[in-house]
């Protein structure tokens, strides 16, 4: 769900937000005349279309993931098993929300149908099977965007940032995403932590 954009409320703080990848700059990447048309589009909006943005990425990022050899890259595969157990949930949860999102389930596992919101169930294990290649595929969303991060943070120290680059941290995970789904024991939902009011939140904020 690309609307649910605010980096106070990540699906999952230890994965990176695979739109940030720069298609064009991807290995295999061949201009598509339909996807330069909606792109141009896009950028002539007041405001980001969320939704066409990832259309046109995921379209894209998928042509190049079905027409190239990225499947057999041996980095790719080094960081998809270094990943673990836990990039393959978190890639299996991005597929499931994909699909249940075009479903009318939405795309936070609390609205799901009961036997998808147990990561350990058996109609979560019969999907990722049926979905191999499509879960795959987020594992290598998540390749390409810490690859990419990590090139701009290289550029940066060439050009004399000596501290380089440093992501921010939110406060804590979205209760319906990939970080409560795939580790539900970690995750309190009912907790919250608040500021006092400053300059930009009047009325103080709450998380």
């Amino acid at each position: 769900e690309p609307g649910r954009c605010s980096p106070f409320s990540p699906s999952s703080r230890r994965f990176l937000y695979p739109l940030y990848i720069a298609v064009d700059q991807v290995e295999g990447y061949v201009p598509d005349e339909r996807e330069m048309a909606e792109s141009a589009r896009l950028r002539a909006l007041p405001l980001v279309d969320y939704a066409g943005v990832a259309n046109v990425k995921l379209a894209a990022l998928r042509r190049i993931w079905g027409a190239t050899s990225a499947k057999t890259n041996e980095a790719f595969l080094a960081f998809a098993q270094e990943g673990g157990a836990a990039l393959r949930r978190h890639a299996t949860f991005e597929a499931l929300s994909l699909d249940m999102a075009a479903k009318g389930h939405g795309s936070g596992w609390r609205q799901w149908p009961s036997g998808f919101r147990d990561v350990d169930s058996r109609d979560v294990e019969q999907f990722a099977s049926e979905h191999a290649d499509e879960v795959k595929f987020h594992v290598w969303l998540q390749w390409l965007a810490r690859r990419q991060l990590a090139e701009a943070a290289a550029v940066a120290r060439d050009a004399g940032m000596r501290i380089g680059l440093y992501l921010d941290f939110a406060v804590g995970d979205a209760p319906d995403g990939s970080a409560t789904w795939s580790d539900p024991d970690l995750a309190i939902c009912t907790v919250k932590i608040g500021a006092p009011p400053d300059l930009f939140s009047a009325a103080g904020q709450d998380w």
